[in-house]
């Protein structure tokens, strides 16, 4: 009887285990994907300032703006129209400039003076008649207008000693019943005309001296020398 259980039970053992439900695999890792390379940054590019006005050159046949690199940001010339030149200084100053009305004598009309603080432009009512006659005038007594120096192209300013002016190589003294006047920058003109001189006809920027005759007090441009 003993056998017959134990042969029972063994059977029973065996089926169980062929009954018995193979067991359900472990899922494999996942595999690891390359990590995407983080982008670069793109730099915003700066903006670039513009650069600023250091010097204003009067000579006699242009006015220029130049940077303090000696870059050109503006020139004018004497034959265009004033109120170009009158928007152009009024930007570079920051302010629009005094009106004053002047009388005119023997050598020119009546116009309106537009003044910065000394650096002023003698707007009268000729026409233009290039190559002799402008349209305008700049007349200057300052040193500088917000922050601008301004100069002739030899680097006489108001306050430069009369001596160093004179000493130009092209300086020619102008005979002026008080201080002196020193002629610099002549520019000839293709002007024939009996009234030139024989050397010719010219433009030339003119250095006022103060009434001691020492030091520069006043820069003109452009001036004729029609005389003989």
């Amino acid at each position: 009887m003993k056998r017959s259980v134990l042969t029972a039970m063994v059977a029973l053992g065996v089926g169980a285990v062929g009954c018995a439900s193979p067991g359900t695999p472990s899922a494999a890792p996942p595999t690891p994907t390359a990590e995407e390379p983080t982008p670069t940054p793109t730099p915003t590019p700066t903006e670039q300032s513009e650069p600023e006005a250091e010097r204003i050159i009067v000579g006699a046949e242009e006015i220029l703006v130049l940077a303090a690199d000696g870059s050109e940001l503006a020139a004018y010339d004497y034959f265009q129209n004033t109120s170009e030149l009158i928007a152009g200084f009024t930007e570079l100053f920051g302010a629009p400039p005094v009106d004053t009305a002047f009388d005119g004598d023997t050598h020119a009309p009546p116009g309106i003076e537009r003044n910065w603080d000394g650096f002023a432009i003698l707007d009268d009512e000729r026409e233009p008649t290039p190559p002799h006659t402008p349209n305008h005038l700049v007349d200057v007594t300052t040193t500088e207008v917000n922050g601008i120096t301004v100069e002739t192209a030899d680097g006489f300013a108001v306050g430069t000693p009369a001596a160093e002016a004179l000493a130009a190589p092209d300086a020619e003294p102008v005979n002026s019943e008080t201080g002196q006047v020193v002629q610099v920058d002549a520019v000839p003109l293709d002007f024939d005309d009996p009234i030139c001189p024989e050397s010719g006809c010219t433009l030339s920027v003119r250095l006022f001296t103060d009434e001691s005759g020492e030091t520069l007090a006043r820069i003109l441009a452009p001036t004729p020398n029609f005389g003989p």
